[in-house]
């Protein structure tokens, strides 16, 4: 019999905060963790089943997605259209591993005690929504039209709302339409990284680069490590280039399958334009009041930074008629996107994962099952890439290192419940 109450971490704020916080936070970054910020452990009630077809799991493992960092940052500004979708206060948490603690009556695929990984989207199906929208109809559900409608609360998914748990909480509640299995060979540590590599999974399936094109992975998070492993697991015949800050990125990187590696750094900007320049037989100008930019540039340019100077930048390296793939999630700040029309790119937005063929095939199966499969074929090897492991109470200290990554060398960090 588990209790009715759980420890959450909680995250709520009201736009007089947010505006205190912004104020603050120029001087002092660490106020977004403090009393000052949004972020707490909170006693919030252990989520009840909605209906017969969910399904509630207990948490072993929960990860920090660089969209969770954004929102505790209070990068999502208070009249973003992402509110709409999100019930306050929040219990964080969409990565998970768990272990299915109570089944509902009609559930029949799943048992109790099963592992299992679930999808974050409350589409359409766990909405008892009879008209299915467009997307969920193609097999998006993290694009779904109905997010704010149905028998539910509005909610993107899970740890974006208020009913459902988070993975950063004991519990959380899903459908079974969001369930997928793990197989035993597959670690704790290494299941929670299903879901980003996942996410980079669908970058690349959005819209799939030529034959022969040189692409460049901007940024050098789980995503951008999950691009490149992906580009080359799917064995397509690209030259990948990625940017990273530090050396142990560049070494996972190369890991990866990474062609060439380049230190880009806020102080070092002119050197890495000449050097991408070199490599892409591009030219590396210099533009009013010391902007940089690639005169030329590269076919295909995946921002992953989830920042809008980093969004910026990409889009200064793409050539004419090239492609730009926002895989990260920019939200708040001013951007100078001229080069977008100026050079007439192609600019491919994505989120989450879909259900969608891998190329030269025809069965489109869940991103999910695709990852699971290229590891368990040896062409993804998610051992490779450095976790932090964390308890709930250390929410603070996981943020620190996930800030400070040169100190750390994390890739990703994780709360532990088991």
């Amino acid at each position: 019999m588990i209790s009715r109450f759980m420890r959450s971490l909680v995250f709520s704020v009201r736009p007089a905060r947010w505006v205190g916080c912004k104020i603050f936070g120029l001087a002092w970054k660490n106020c977004y963790l403090s009393r000052l910020g949004g972020l707490a452990l909170r006693e919030m009630a252990v989520p009840e089943l909605p209906d017969g077809d969910w399904v509630r799991c207990r948490t072993l493992l929960g990860g920090i997605c660089g969209t969770d960092i954004n929102m505790v940052y209070m990068q999502q500004h208070p009249a973003s259209i992402l509110r709409s979708f999100v019930s306050m206060p929040v219990m964080m948490g969409h990565e998970n591993v768990s272990l299915i603690d109570t089944s509902g009556s009609d559930v029949r695929d799943f048992r109790v005690g099963q592992r299992v990984i679930v999808d974050p989207p409350i589409p359409c199906s766990a909405r008892k929504i009879r008209e299915v929208c467009p997307a969920c109809r193609v097999g998006k559900p993290s694009i779904c039209n109905n997010f704010d409608l149905g028998s539910l609360p509005p909610a993107m998914g899970l740890g974006y709302n208020n009913f459902t748990g988070g993975s950063w909480s004991p519990y959380f509640v899903a459908h079974a339409s969001q369930v997928h299995s793990l197989p035993e060979e597959i670690s704790d540590e290494q299941a929670i990284l299903i879901d980003p590599l996942a996410c980079s999974l669908h970058s690349i399936l959005q819209d799939s680069p030529k034959p022969d094109e040189h692409v460049l992975i901007f940024g050098a998070g789980i995503i951008s490590m999950g691009i490149i492993m992906g580009l080359r697991a799917l064995e397509l015949p690209v030259k990948i280039t990625a940017t990273v800050r530090h050396a142990y990125q560049a070494d996972l990187a190369r890991r990866c399958g990474a062609d060439q590696v380049v230190f880009w750094s806020k102080n070092k900007i002119a050197g890495a334009m000449d050097e991408l320049a070199g490599i892409s037989g591009s030219r590396s100008l210099r533009g009013p009041v010391g902007m940089r930019f690639l005169q030329g540039g590269f076919d295909r340019v995946y921002d992953c930074t989830g920042k809008i100077p980093g969004l910026v930048e990409s889009q200064r390296l793409v050539r004419a008629g090239g492609t730009l793939v926002v895989a990260g999630t920019p939200q708040l700040g001013l951007a100078d996107l001229t080069c977008v029309w100026l050079r007439e790119m192609k600019v491919v937005g994505v989120t989450g994962r879909a259900i969608e063929p891998l190329p030269g095939e025809t069965e489109a199966r869940h991103d999910y099952e695709h990852v699971i499969s290229l590891v368990q074929k040896g062409k993804m090897d998610l051992s490779i890439f450095p976790v932090g492991i964390y308890r709930q109470s250390e929410y603070r200290r996981a943020f620190l290192d996930l800030r400070s990554r040169e100190r750390s060398q994390i890739v990703k960090a994780v709360f532990d419940f088991r």
